[in-house]
């Protein structure tokens, strides 16, 4: 072997020992730059966590020691509190009771509560005076 072949090859070795070492910088900048946005994530998730917890009542910060919980926001326990099983209902939809004095009151009714939203307008227009007359006599407007 020459004395050129020898300084090839110990150039070839060199430059392997240079690739090794720049391949594993590249192995560990890669592993940094995976934690660096994994933390990213990991922070970001944090951030929305923690704007949750504050806007649904769940963060100590907005009540001290009575944040939101199963114990104290399921709607069993919500219903038990504020109602009482005596009291009756105080929804108008449910208390109302239609005024009906004739055939017509009575006819009036039934037609209004088979049609749907969509549909009263153009039910409503096409009813004579003696029926919105009616109509006003039943539900009261």
């Amino acid at each position: 072997m020459t004395r050129h072949e020898q300084d090839y090859y110990h150039d070839i070795s060199k430059q392997t020992g240079y690739l090794k070492r720049i391949a594993q910088a590249l192995e560990e900048h890669t592993e940094l730059m995976e934690q660096i946005v994994n933390k990213e994530k990991n922070d970001r998730v944090a951030g929305f966590k923690k704007a949750a917890n504050l806007l649904y009542g769940n963060d100590a910060t907005v009540n001290p020691g009575k944040g939101r919980s199963d114990d104290n926001y399921t709607y069993p326990q919500f219903v038990d509190k504020h109602y009482s099983k005596d009291e009756q209902s105080t929804s108008a939809l449910e208390s109302f009771v239609p005024n009906i004095q004739s055939e017509l009151d009575e006819r009036i009714h039934k037609e209004s509560q088979s049609i749907t939203g969509g549909e009263f307008q153009d039910w409503f227009s096409k009813l004579t005076s003696e029926e919105r007359e009616s109509y006003t006599r039943v539900y009261g407007h």
